[in-house]
């Protein structure tokens, strides 16, 4: 790890870039330390040049959005976020993400740091947006039930096999918008998946047995 009491001159920079040229450890070690120095347009293009050497390499990716983060900069977060989406999910789902970048603005920064702060330890790509979609849709469960049905259909198709995903949505659908017949939809869908069957066999007789809205959140926020 590169001291910060360290001073690197152009130099110095070029050197240790030359002797470890694709090396995203040490390009992130650079990262690193421009933040620690101030310097976050150095800081961004060291890890941008880190991620590009491994772009497999999820908490890489992680570690580099909870950076901006840290300095409250939601529009490059969410920038980072949708190339996430394209190295992680499939084209269809990163483009529709695309599409709903509009909606993601009307969510205060308050959230989208909370957000990101819960699933700063997620490990799974896929889980980790089905997560972060799930509370999105959380946030505007009241203001805007619509806009949340739309989030929890997008953290559906992330993670498909998550029963307790399809039981939100559908009591969401029956509960808060009077959409019965979707939500009985909802519900036959799970039913074709065996492991999101597991999670939500109880609500298969009787839509009655579904919570509300909001009330598996601990459920879906632990799912490993």
């Amino acid at each position: 790890m590169l001291k910060t009491s360290l001073k690197l001159s152009e130099s110095d920079r070029a050197v240790i870039k030359l002797l470890h040229a694709g090396n995203p450890v040490i390009f992130e070690e650079l990262g690193k330390y421009d933040d620690a120095q101030g310097n976050m347009l150095l800081a961004k293009q060291h890890y941008e040049q880190a991620i590009n050497y491994d772009r497999k390499n999820f908490a890489l990716y992680q570690r580099y959005l909870w950076m901006i983060l840290e300095k409250r900069d939601y529009q490059e977060a969410n920038r980072v976020l949708l190339t996430m989406a394209f190295d992680y999910l499939p084209a269809s789902l990163a483009s529709q993400l695309s599409k709903n970048q509009n909606d993601i603005h009307h969510l205060s920064e308050s959230d989208q740091y909370e957000a990101f702060n819960i699933l700063q330890t997620e490990s799974v790509p896929e889980l980790y947006f089905a997560k972060l979609f799930y509370l999105y849709g959380l946030y505007k469960l009241e203001a805007n039930p619509a806009l949340a049905e739309q989030f929890w259909q997008l953290a559906l198709d992330c993670y498909p096999r998550l029963g307790v995903l399809y039981a939100e949505l559908a009591s969401l659908k029956l509960n808060t918008l009077n959409k019965p017949v979707e939500a009985d939809i909802i519900i036959n869908e799970c039913r074709k998946i065996p492991e999101a069957s597991l999670h939500c066999r109880n609500i298969f007789d009787d839509l009655s047995n579904l919570t509300y809205p909001g009330d598996l959140r601990e459920s879906i926020l632990h799912h490993q």
